[in-house]
C-alpha cells in the first residue's frame, strides 16, 4: 500500500522523441537558386571574381542547418528584398524570378530554424506549487515545498516542461516528502476524539483583541467587535473596520483534518424606501450647508437628482446579507467560503461550511461580504456607520471535528 502511494507522489520527467531531422531541399537549390545565381550573381560572385569575398560557386552549400552558412543566406535574402543586389547598373531579375527566389531562401531559413527547436513531446513533472496543490487536493494535507530547488524560469514562466528537469538530488527530496506526506495521510491508532467548541460573540465583553476564551488547552482570543450592537443575543455585523469584525483565533488544534464551521445567523435588510427616508434629510442639510458655506440659493434641481439617485437606482433593492468565512493557519490565509444569511432576522438559521484545519496555529474571521458599489453621490455616506445596508446578525458560532465517516480514513 505505502509503496504504491509513494510511487504516485513522484511526479514524473519523461522525454519522447529527439528532434525532427531537417533534409536539404536539393531540388529547390538546383531549380531555383543555382539558376538565379548563374544568371544574377556569379559574374561577380564566382571563381573568377568574388567581390566582397563571397564566392558563391565554392563557398555556399545548400545547408541551412549550419550557422556560419545560414547567415550566408540571410545576407543574401536581405540584399535580394532591399533590391541591393544586383547592381543598379546590372541587368535586373523579372520581379517572379526574384520573389520565387526570395521566398524559397525565406522558408528554408525558416524549416532550418523550425527543426532546430526542441519538439520532444515532454511529460513534465508538476513544479513546486502544483506539487503543494495536488498534495492537498490528493491527501488532504498541507504541505510547504520550501525543501524543494526552485524551478527554473523558461520564457518567464516556470511550469514549462522542457525546463523542469529532475535530478537524482530532487528524486531523493521527493522521495523523503513523499514519506512524511504518506505518515500524515494514513491514520493509525483509534480514531480522534471529537470535539465541539462553541462561540459567543458577546462574550467578548472587553473589547477587540482582548478576551480570551478557554477551549481544551488553549487560551483563545475572542473578538466579538467592541463596537457592534447586540439585538437579543445576536451580534450586529455590518462593518470592515478592525473593530467590528467578528472572529476568534490564536489556537491550535490537536488533530489535522476537517471540520465543520457552524453558526446560526440572520439577516436584516434595509427596503429602498428605508434608504430613500434615511438619506433624504441628510441629503437636504447637506445641500443646505453647501448653499450656505457659498451664499448662494439651494440647488432644488441638483438635490432632486441626487435624492432620485436612492431612488431608482437598482443597488439600493438589496438582496440578504452576505458573509465571508475566513481561516488562517500559521498566519497565513488558508480558506475562503461566503454565504447568503437567506434567513430574516428574528427566526435565525444554521449554516455551515467544511474546512481543512492542520496543528499549526489558527485563526477565523467572519466579515461582512455585502458589495455595494461606490459611485459618486454615495461616496461620502456609505461607509458611516448609520448607512442602511444588509446586516449579518450572528447568534454563536461552533468549530466541530475532526470529521471522520469512516476509520480509519
Amino acid at each position: 500500500m505505502k509503496s504504491t502511494v509513494l510511487f504516485l507522489l513522484i511526479p514524473a520527467a519523461i522525454g519522447a522523441a529527439e528532434p525532427s531531422s531537417f533534409e536539404p531541399d536539393h531540388k529547390g537549390f538546383q531549380a531555383i537558386a543555382q539558376p538565379y545565381f548563374a544568371r544574377h550573381c556569379i559574374t561577380c560572385h564566382g571563381e573568377k571574381k568574388s567581390k566582397g569575398e563571397l564566392n558563391l560557386e565554392t563557398q555556399l552549400q545548400n545547408n541551412f542547418l549550419e550557422l556560419t552558412e545560414s547567415a550566408k543566406w540571410g545576407e543574401i535574402l536581405d540584399a535580394v528584398n532591399s533590391h541591393e543586389m544586383p547592381p543598379e547598373d546590372e541587368p535586373q531579375p523579372d520581379p517572379e524570378v526574384a520573389g520565387e527566389f526570395a521566398d524559397w531562401v525565406s522558408g528554408e531559413l525558416a524549416r532550418a530554424e523550425i527543426s532546430q527547436k526542441s519538439t520532444r513531446v515532454v511529460l513534465r513533472r508538476l513544479n513546486r506549487n502544483e506539487y503543494a496543490n495536488t498534495i492537498r487536493d490528493l491527501l488532504g494535507v498541507s504541505f510547504n515545498p520550501e525543501t524543494f530547488p526552485e524551478d527554473p524560469p523558461s520564457g518567464g514562466f516556470d511550469n514549462i516542461g522542457s525546463a523542469l528537469s529532475l535530478s537524482p538530488l530532487q528524486l531523493e527530496l521527493y522521495y523523503d516528502a513523499a514519506r512524511q506526506l504518506i505518515d500524515s495521510a494514513i491514520f493509525t491508532g483509534e480514531k480522534p476524539p471529537l470535539i465541539k467548541w462553541r462561540f459567543d460573540p458577546e462574550e467578548s465583553t472587553a473589547g477587540a483583541d482582548r478576551t480570551r476564551v478557554e477551549r481544551g488547552q488553549n487560551r483563545i482570543l475572542l473578538n466579538g467587535g467592541s463596537k457592534n450592537e447586540i439585538i437579543n443575543g445576536f451580534t450586529v455585523s455590518r462593518s470592515l473596520d478592525w473593530d467590528h469584525i467578528i472572529g476568534f483565533r490564536d489556537f491550535q488544534l490537536e488533530h489535522p483534518g476537517e471540520y465543520i464551521i457552524r453558526l446560526r445567523a440572520a439577516s436584516r435588510t434595509p427596503t429602498r424606501d428605508d434608504v430613500v427616508k434615511h438619506m433624504t434629510p441628510l441629503l437636504t442639510q447637506r445641500a443646505g450647508d453647501e448653499a450656505a458655506k457659498r451664499n448662494r440659493p439651494l440647488d432644488q434641481k441638483r438635490l432632486k437628482n441626487q435624492i432620485d439617485h436612492f431612488k431608482n437606482d437598482r443597488m439600493y433593492s438589496y438582496g440578504p446579507a452576505r458573509l465571508t468565512i475566513e481561516g488562517t493557519l500559521d498566519g497565513q490565509p488558508a480558506f475562503t467560503h461566503e454565504i447568503d444569511l437567506d434567513s430574516p432576522y428574528p427566526k435565525g438559521k444554521n449554516f455551515e461550511v467544511r474546512a481543512f484545519f492542520t496543528t499549526k496555529k489558527a485563526g477565523l474571521r467572519f466579515p461582512p461580504a455585502y458589495n455595494i458599489p461606490k459611485v459618486l453621490e454615495n461616496n461620502w455616506i456609505q461607509r458611516h456607520e448609520e448607512f442602511p445596508r444588509p446586516e449579518a446578525l450572528i447568534d454563536w458560532i461552533e468549530l466541530e471535528g475532526p470529521i471522520h465517516p469512516e476509520w480509519p480514513p
